[in-house]
């Protein structure tokens, strides 16, 4: 493993050097001769008019503003604040009494981001929120730091580095359920009207290279970090031990064929879901997959038919480990129709648990309900609907909406966020939503109110 990171290494620190060196080539071949050259070799009498000194002289101010132009440095800085207050209700198992909570507070997000034309590329997100807890003794009024994004791109000829604190999107589909979408972890505790707003960035470095219309990543993440889920009794948050040898790679080449929008992707990481771990008796493990994808879309009018798929090869191959997950399977297949600002995108598909057991006891049944395998085949309906009303788009509904059973249509877990956005004025909007969600061993009713102010 050492041996392979150290490869992939120096193989990173020598693409640029090796792009930049393709560009001195490309720029000497594609070097003119000046006017006295062109003159010579014509076979002229190798003397140049005034009117020709002038040209060329007018040619070189051209060249140096150009020059000027293309080293020139912009700066933007944008955000917003946000004042919310969220009602927030759930009960599992392990509660004898549903538990309320009303939060209150405001966020702050600062956006900057810097451009030094063709060469580089700087891009941070930060928030800063104040969050004021009542209901439960252990809360308190506290301030909550957040780095969303925070990341340097650099150009070259063909090639594009990224290096930072990043939010990486894969996949075709949107909503609660997109399963090539698997390398950021999302903070399920995090309240927010935008579904988005729970994925976490991760620390890594990026390398985009394009030809004949395709593209390439290879993304290394030196460090892991897992989802971040309702705590109970029996789930809590664990972290991976910080080595070399626990980087995750992921790799996609994407492109367009003809109609055919594609993308084929494979990640060597970490579940960002534990398993059981028999030392501590909770769910802190979080153990290694391999995890082969696929998207595509294609348009048909103002129709497009899109899928995407995934497989997760975990540590249970052989599906003999009864406190780790089976290897699975899950894949999506909709359309999605968009006409002007107004779009639906429905996917249905299932989930597949390789060398599934069902369970013959009480504790096996726990088990196999926190791994999400209660039964081999789970049905899958999921869907983003967002639609605008009123003069220049003024209300916005947005819906989400996920839901999963078995073969018998049982065993029912579903989440659905309706959200409604209207814009006072520019740069104000006022937000009224709510979520539902019944999974696994948690039931939970969130109401929102959110006033937003862009700048």
């Amino acid at each position: 493993m050492k041996r392979l990171m150290m490869i992939i290494f120096l193989f990173l620190f020598a693409l640029p050097i090796f792009s930049e060196d393709l560009g001195d080539v490309a720029d000497s071949d594609d070097e003119k001769p000046t006017k006295v050259e062109k003159t010579k070799e014509d076979g002229g009498l190798g003397d140049v008019s005034d009117d020709d000194k002038k040209d060329e002289e007018d040619n070189e101010e051209k060249e140096e503003d150009g020059d000027k132009e293309e080293k020139e440095v912009k700066f933007n800085l944008n955000g917003y604040v946000k004042v919310n207050i969220y009602s927030d209700q759930y009960e599992n198992s392990y509660n004898t009494k549903k538990l309320q909570n009303a939060n209150t507070g405001a966020i702050t997000q600062l956006k900057f981001e810097g451009n030094i034309t063709g060469k580089a590329h700087f891009f941070s997100i930060f928030n800063l929120g104040y969050n004021q807890y009542d209901g439960t003794a252990d809360e308190h009024a506290k301030l909550t730091p957040r780095m969303v994004e925070a990341y340097v791109d650099l150009y070259f000829n063909w090639l594009t580095i990224r290096a930072g604190h990043q939010i990486i999107t894969w996949g075709k589909t949107d909503g609660f359920m997109v399963p090539t979408d698997r390398i950021n972890p999302r903070d399920y505790t995090y309240l927010s009207s935008e579904y988005e707003d729970l994925k976490l960035g991760v620390t890594s470095l990026a390398l985009n290279m394009f030809f004949s219309g395709q593209k390439f990543e290879v993304i290394w993440i030196p460090t892991f970090e897992p989802n971040v889920l309702s705590s109970n009794a029996l789930i809590t948050k664990t972290e991976v031990e910080k080595k070399i040898e626990n980087s995750s790679i992921a790799v996609q080449l994407s492109g367009t064929l003809g109609k055919l929008d594609y993308a084929l992707s494979y990640v060597f990481g970490f579940d960002l879901n534990p398993d059981f771990d028999n030392t501590t008796g909770i769910f802190t493990k979080h153990n290694r997959i391999h995890s082969p994808g696929l998207d595509f879309s294609i348009p048909v009018s103002a129709i497009s038919i899109k899928g995407s798929g995934a497989l997760f090869f975990t540590e249970d191959f052989e599906g003999e480990k009864i406190l780790y997950k089976n290897s699975y399977g899950t894949y999506l297949l909709g359309i999605e129709y968009l006409k002007g600002s107004n779009m639906i995108g429905i996917q249905v598909g299932q989930k597949y648990v390789f060398k599934h057991k069902k369970a013959t006891d009480a504790t096996e049944i726990m088990l196999q309900k926190y791994l999400y395998e209660e039964d081999d085949i789970m049905n899958i309906f999921t869907g983003t609907i967002n639609l605008n009303f009123l003069r220049g788009d003024a209300l916005n509904l947005t819906l989400m909406f996920t839901a999963t059973c078995n073969m018998d249509f049982e065993n029912w877990n579903y989440a659905i966020q309706p959200v409604f956005t209207y814009k006072v004025t520019n740069g104000v909007e006022v937000v009224l939503g709510a979520s539902f969600q019944d999974q696994l061993d948690l039931k939970r009713t969130t109401f929102m109110f959110e006033t937003k102010y862009s700048f």
